[in-house]
């Protein structure tokens, strides 16, 4: 089920937005590149599950303080935002130089349930849309983002993506080994969770979403 915090390492927004960068080299982070590294080498394809800003920030403090930031202070809920992408995306960066087939991304603590819906919209579209358009040009020809079905509909309900149809190859059986198959000929993917090893669509159809151009005004 994953690690889970503690103490709350941070007590404001600004103790959130004060955290040191990523350093690639030591921890759990460097333990995990090294071991995407080596199965890559083993000839395994390897999906890497990444997390969005509430989750993370679930882990760094009380949600309730974000919110009530949110509220008063929306310039510094921007500033945290993009330092969570940029960390992100340099991860991303990384998983995908060791040979990272698939990245998985989420945010189970940032669903419409727990943010209503106006909320919801403005992730999707002030961090969500921007932030998969910078980690498609990382994965580009090389892996494939698999998005939680949640993030996907966020999208749609947003009219941020558009859908296309893509074959499974004849020599795959499930939704999982599609994602690796295709890894490099589809951008994003995002109509199960990456975790269903047993999915695979009737009409052998995986579905790829595409993001909208934005019109300047948005």
């Amino acid at each position: 089920s994953g690690p889970r915090a503690g103490e709350y390492r941070c007590r404001t927004l600004e103790d959130a937005l004060s955290l040191p960068e990523i350093d690639f080299n030591a921890g759990r982070i460097s333990e995990t590149l090294k071991a995407c590294r080596i199965c890559h080498d083993d000839g395994i394809a390897v999906a890497l599950k990444i997390c969005g800003p509430f989750t993370i920030l679930n882990m760094l403090l009380d949600l309730s303080v974000f919110f009530r930031g949110a509220r008063k202070n929306p310039d510094l809920v921007r500033a945290i935002y993009t330092k969570i992408k940029q960390e992100l995306l340099r991860y991303a960066e990384k998983a995908v130089d060791a040979g990272v087939t698939i990245i998985s991304y989420a945010d189970p603590a940032g669903s419409v349930k727990i943010l209503g819906p106006r909320m919801a919209e403005s992730v999707a579209r002030d961090f969500t849309y921007g932030f998969l358009e910078e980690l498609a040009k990382i994965t580009g020809n090389r892996a494939v983002i698999a998005l939680c079905p949640k993030t996907t509909f966020a999208l749609i309900g947003t009219d941020l993506v558009t859908r296309r149809d893509v074959a499974m190859p004849e020599s795959v059986s499930c939704y999982q080994e599609a994602c690796a198959a295709l890894a490099g000929k589809v951008g994003i993917v995002g109509q199960t969770c990456i975790n269903d090893s047993h999915f695979a669509p009737s009409d052998r159809i995986i579905k790829e979403f595409q993001l909208r151009r934005k019109d300047k005004n948005d």
